[in-house]
């Protein structure tokens, strides 16, 4: 949409589930790390954004925008008091459950055009 900014939409796309490199074990079988088990990936992600961010000097503003539509990206949470501030955060929640839909169809029978 052209209302949005494409570019933090873009980038909290490619890093939203970043955490998950660190909440699960990987080899011959793939398990859950003790981190993973008690943080989950959304909080491991924000703590691997926020950490990197800062050494490349990315704004405040900029990191917080980001971090939001990270932690919001399974959608609002308002007992936690997570409700979604930006467009961006609602349009990456959306998209990613759309993709989590169709994979789910894809993967129940439904074909593909190749």
């Amino acid at each position: 949409h052209p209302r949005l900014n494409s570019d933090l939409l873009v980038c909290a796309a490619l890093v939203h589930d970043l955490g998950k490199t660190r909440e699960f074990t990987y080899g011959a079988e793939i398990g859950l790390t003790e981190a993973g088990r008690l943080l989950g990936h959304v909080e491991l992600g924000v703590r691997l954004i926020d950490e990197h961010a800062r050494t490349c000097g990315l704004d405040a503003d900029r990191l917080a925008a980001l971090l939001h539509c990270v932690l919001l990206h399974h959608g609002a949470d308002p007992s936690a008091g997570r409700r979604f501030a930006s467009a961006e955060a609602l349009a990456l929640h959306r998209l990613n459950a759309l993709d989590a839909s169709v994979k789910g169809a894809l993967e129940h029978g439904l074909t593909h055009q190749t």
